[in-house]
């Protein structure tokens, strides 16, 4: 597991084998995993813009052929770019 998933391997935990309706009516928007989750996301939302915007001027992306190509994985990208406490 990656720092980040070991991080969020406990508060997975505590929702396994629940619905999304018992989650959602027991735990709320408020529990912590849900709040972890966003958290990882905003982090990643503006080295994922810079990346994409990079491939696109780069031409590993083409406006032209959207839809039409594979998708471009920029995972590593976007990771090595987020940095740490």
């Amino acid at each position: 597991f990656s720092t980040q998933e070991s991080a969020i391997a406990p508060l997975w935990d505590e929702v396994v084998g629940r619905s999304v309706k018992l989650l959602k009516s027991e735990l709320g928007e408020d529990h912590a995993l849900f709040v972890r989750l966003r958290e990882m996301g905003l982090i990643r939302e503006r080295p994922l813009v810079v990346e994409t915007l990079k491939a696109i001027a780069n031409g590993k992306i083409s406006l032209a052929n959207a839809g039409k190509s594979r998708p471009l994985d920029l995972t590593e990208q976007v990771e090595a770019r987020i940095v740490t406490a």
